[in-house]
């Protein structure tokens, strides 16, 4: 695996609520969970804006990393939900071997077992190296949407994923 870093705005709102809005500047990932603990730090090297950025902290290193926010008591048949965040990956083309994506919820806390649930990435499954939004169920993925936009390596993507209450997706990204 290559570095990756991730800001998350993960601004999870409906109904003017915003259940989690962290961008990473107070220098700590308090409130996240990893997979395997070091995975993940809070970075000033090379942020993506302001002083830190969320950032995998591993470089070639084979197996699934991942980390994780409770957001339990969100019903998204409430109303819109919205997820904000941007992402980027280091001097590297993602690949069969590299892929990466952000889940935007799941039925459970371990990402790499048998999940259900959403995710925007990239080579979940392939190698077309194009940004998508998949569902997963038991841990197999099918794209819903397929954006335009052909992952580069050191690419930086803004991404607003929304689903309505009844159930209508929509990706967004900016470069």
């Amino acid at each position: 695996m290559k570095n990756l870093f991730l800001l998350l705005f993960l601004l999870v709102s409906f109904s003017g609520f915003s259940q989690i809005n962290d961008n990473f500047e107070d220098g700590n990932i308090n409130g996240w969970t990893e997979g395997s603990s070091g995975d993940w730090i809070a970075s000033a090297n090379l942020p993506i804006t302001g002083v830190y950025s969320l950032k995998h902290n591993l470089d070639n290193i084979v197996g699934t990393s991942f980390i994780t926010h409770n957001i339990s008591g969100i019903s998204i048949d409430a109303g819109e939900t919205v997820w904000q965040f941007n992402f980027k990956n280091g001097n590297w083309k993602p690949s069969g071997n590299n892929y990466f994506g952000v889940f935007l919820f799941s039925d459970i806390q371990d990402l790499s077992g048998n999940v259900n649930g959403y995710a925007f990435g990239v080579n979940m499954t392939g190698t077309n190296d194009i940004l998508t939004l998949w569902k997963v169920s038991s841990g197999s993925f099918t794209p819903i949407i397929e954006t335009p936009y052909t992952w580069m390596d050191s690419a930086t993507i803004g991404a607003r994923i929304t689903r309505s209450a009844t159930g209508s997706w929509s990706a967004e990204y900016d470069t």
